[in-house]
Order: structure tokens, then sequence, then C-alpha cells
């Protein structure tokens, strides 16, 4: 045997035999769940999985607009719900989501804000629940705690995209109809503004199962039952307001937590006010990067329609795709949903 890989399966068997086995392992897609496409009529439940919404005039923005794509809204309490900064206590959120999962009647999910405490109702959800109904759930930001929760735990496809305070403008229902109402597999070309921002750092195409969401909840979830098996995945992040120590605190987590080595490829979609307050004693995101993500020699690239921003694709969480990190296009390469 050659002395590398004898050191390297030394090495894995010494750890196997003093860390604890996780309790699970990972997603298994050959058996993954795909929720029904949404269509005119249906029924679309607006609930606040995470942080309370203290500005009310969202709740009618968000109902004007799934209004207009001819939906049914029902509002769940948590809307107008407040525990300190949630929107109730883990139990009446988890209960809520349960209730909107097991009622056959509500056809999507979607959150009206992150903030913080998806994570605190994770053990509270009735996973065999999900399975059985398996729906749309979207949101992003916190809501990426839930969501790749879902995900690994039910093999739900979920949706990183709008939620309740985000802008529901024509680019961004135009990207929400083509995944979950159309149902197409499609390129996901950025807009002019986003394009001319974007970078690459590895050129190159790839192909793997999307999963990711905001890199601040997704490094604290780490180590946890609730996260995918990252091996062959396309890693998308996104976040806001963090200077770049942060993110360079974050993703090295993510390395030497084993996630960045394993992964095809890594899309960073939008890095929100993401600078430091004293630029001259401070590295960029776009010098972090390179430190990072360019030793890795997979295809990545800065700058996608992903995050805190007005034009927001809706990503599917699951589902095979392609991505150009010369051009910055995500191809899906299959429908995000069942017929």
């Amino acid at each position: 045997m050659h002395r590398r890989s004898f050191l390297k399966s030394t090495s894995i068997l010494l750890a196997s035999s003093f860390l604890p086995i996780p309790s699970v392992l990972g997603n298994d897609n050959t058996s993954l769940i795909k929720p029904a496409s949404l269509a005119s009529g249906d029924k679309v439940a607006v609930m606040a999985p995470a942080g309370a919404v203290f500005n009310t005039r969202y709740i009618s923005r968000i109902r004007q607009a799934l209004d207009s794509l001819g939906m049914e809204v029902v509002l769940g309490d948590s809307v107008y719900s407040k525990y300190g900064y949630l929107a109730g206590t883990d139990r009446q959120r988890a209960e809520e989501f349960n209730r909107f999962i097991a009622d056959s009647s509500v056809k999507a999910i979607i959150a009206m804000r992150g903030g913080w405490g998806c994570s605190r109702m994770l053990p509270l959800i009735n996973y065999e629940l999900v399975k059985q109904n398996p729906k749309i759930v979207m949101g992003l930001s916190d809501i990426t705690s839930l969501l790749l929760g879902l995900y690994t735990k039910a093999n739900l496809v979920t949706f990183h995209g709008l939620v309740g305070y985000a802008s529901w403008n024509d680019f961004s229902v135009g990207h929400f109809k083509k995944v979950v109402m159309e149902n197409k597999a499609y390129s996901m070309v950025n807009d002019d503004n986003t394009q001319r921002s974007a970078y690459t750092i590895v050129g190159g195409k790839a192909e793997g199962i999307l999963a990711g969401g905001n890199l601040t909840v997704l490094s604290t979830m780490l180590g946890s039952e609730y996260v995918p098996n990252w091996s062959g995945k396309i890693l998308f992040l996104e976040d806001l307001n963090e200077e770049p120590y942060s993110i360079d605190r974050m993703l090295t987590h993510l390395k030497i937590a084993g996630v960045l080595d394993q992964i095809n490829g890594l899309i960073f979609g939008n890095c929100k006010r993401c600078y430091s307050s004293d630029p001259k004693a401070s590295f960029t995101i776009k010098q972090l990067l390179k430190q990072h993500i360019e030793p890795l020699g997979i295809p990545a690239y800065y700058g996608s329609n992903i995050g805190h921003i007005s034009n927001k694709f809706t990503v599917p969480i699951g589902v095979k795709a392609s991505i150009d990190a010369d051009n910055k296009v995500i191809t899906l390469l299959d429908s995000a949903m069942r017929p």
C-alpha cells in the first residue's frame, strides 16, 4: 500500500475509534421526495418559524403577492405572535409547522422572515409526517436550518428563496414560477447588476446536488444530525452584515469540518454589506475566497442572485445541477417538483 494511503486509512480508523457515530449520516438521494407543483388556486400557508414579525406591513405585502399569483393565503398564528425576538415559543412554532404539514389542503409553507429560531424547533418537527405529506417549504437566511433539516431528515426537496420580507418583484417571482409552478429544469442567469460584480474564483464546470444557504446558520449546524452528507454537493452560500474576519472564521470552520474537501463546486451568492470597519487592517471577501476556495481546485465563483438581495433565484435544495464558474450560471439538470 502507498504510504500516503496507508497513513490516511490508519488515521481514519483511529479517529473512528474515538469519535461518536452521528445519529444521521446524511440523506439518501435515491429516495428523494419532491413536493407537487404549485398551481393557481392552491392554498399557501405563511408562517414565522423563526423571528417575530415586528413590521406588519409585510404581512399585507406577501398576501398581495400571493393573491396576484392566484393563491389562497392562510396566515399562521405565528405571524402575529411574539415571544422575545421569536414568533412564539419553540413548541408553538413547531406545532404550527406540523399542523400545516398535516393539512392536505396546504400545498406550500412560506416563511415570513428569518432572524433566529429555526434551529431551536428542529427536534420538535415530525419528519415522518413530512415524508407522508410532502409540500413546498421556502425561505432564506435563518430558514436555512429548517430547509437543510427537512432535506436531511425527510429527504424532502426544499427551496431557498422568497420570504414575506422579500421584494416579490418580476425577476424573483419569475424564477419562483419556473421552479415551483412551471416545474422547469432550466438555467439561472444573473441579472445585469449582479453579473457585473460577479467574479470567477476557479474556472470550469461541475455537477452535483445543490445544498447550502446562509453561511452563519450553516456553520453553526455542523456536527448536528440536521446537515446532509456533503459528498458530491454543489455548495451555495450567502450572508449579510458580517465582517471579513467573521467570514474567515466560518469558512475555516467549513474547511476543518471536512465540508469543503467533499464538495464538487461552490457558489458564493452574495455577501451584502460584508466589509470591515477598518479596511486597512482587514482582508476583503475576495481575498478570503481566494485563500480558502482557490486551493480546492473546484469550479467556484462569487456573485449569483442568491441571498439578501432584491432579485432572487429560487434554489431547490436536493436537486442535481451544473454550474459554469466562468459564465456564472446555474443549470438545473432535473425538475424540483413532481408533476
